[in-house]
């Protein structure tokens, strides 16, 4: 029987406090939700990076290994704050909030490892058949540049520009680039000559593709769920 595929995910892991009918917290983030998904589809599945040493970077260790995913490659920083994210039912959809609903402190943010760390990482763990990253740092893309190298498959998935440079790197290394509609306008025309596969999502409406070396986009409609 052939060993399953495996993939490691890092970027924007959080904290997701849920409160649509009934209070509920779940792992969540882009990093994490990939992860999980892939898990659900039989592979070997890891997620690395920097967490908060904290209530809810513990309650992430520990939701995520219950669900098979290997999280030896997530540190956690005493000097660093795990982030939440509060979703909440709004007009039929959901919305996020980015602050305490009760005293409106802000949420801790996404802040990446060294680059360093990435050395780390690198040795201490087998170069996976998929590399996936949303959030551009010196960190995700030491990662990238080292296991593309060993043969993984690079999938980045960008929700802002952030550094223009290092955005730019982020698209030169990646396989695969997958992104919102919604957020194209920040980068578009950054992404013209990527090579590789790309995805866009379209919402409600579906999405399209360009597989790689071809030159039109060709259109899936969306799925109704209930």
């Amino acid at each position: 029987m052939r060993e399953p595929r495996r993939l490691i995910s890092s970027g924007y892991t959080t904290v997701d406090v849920l409160t649509n009918g009934s209070l509920r917290v779940a792992p969540g983030g882009t990093a994490a939700n990939v992860a999980r998904a892939a898990k659900s589809l039989g592979w070997d599945t890891a997620i690395v990076g920097t967490v908060g040493d904290d209530p809810a970077g513990q309650f992430l260790g520990e939701k995520l290994e219950s669900l098979g995913i290997d999280t030896r490659g997530l540190g956690r920083d005493r000097s660093w704050t795990t982030p939440v994210l509060v979703q909440e039912a709004h007009r039929g959809d959901h919305r996020w909030r980015f602050r305490c609903p009760v005293c409106n402190t802000r949420f801790a943010s996404h802040r990446p490892p060294s680059a360093s760390e990435a050395n780390e990482t690198v040795r201490s763990i087998f170069a996976p058949d998929v590399f996936f990253f949303d959030r551009v740092s010196r960190y995700t893309l030491a990662l990238a540049r080292a296991w593309s190298d060993a043969g993984a498959f690079v999938v980045f998935e960008p929700s802002t520009i952030g550094t223009p440079h290092l955005f730019d790197e982020a698209v030169e290394l990646a396989d695969l680039i997958k992104f919102s509609g919604q957020r194209a306008g920040a980068f578009a025309t950054r992404l013209k000559h990527h090579a590789g596969t790309m995805v866009q999502t379209l919402g409600a409406a579906g999405a399209k593709y360009r597989a790689a070396g071809a030159e039109s986009w060709t259109f899936v409609e969306g799925n109704p769920v209930s």
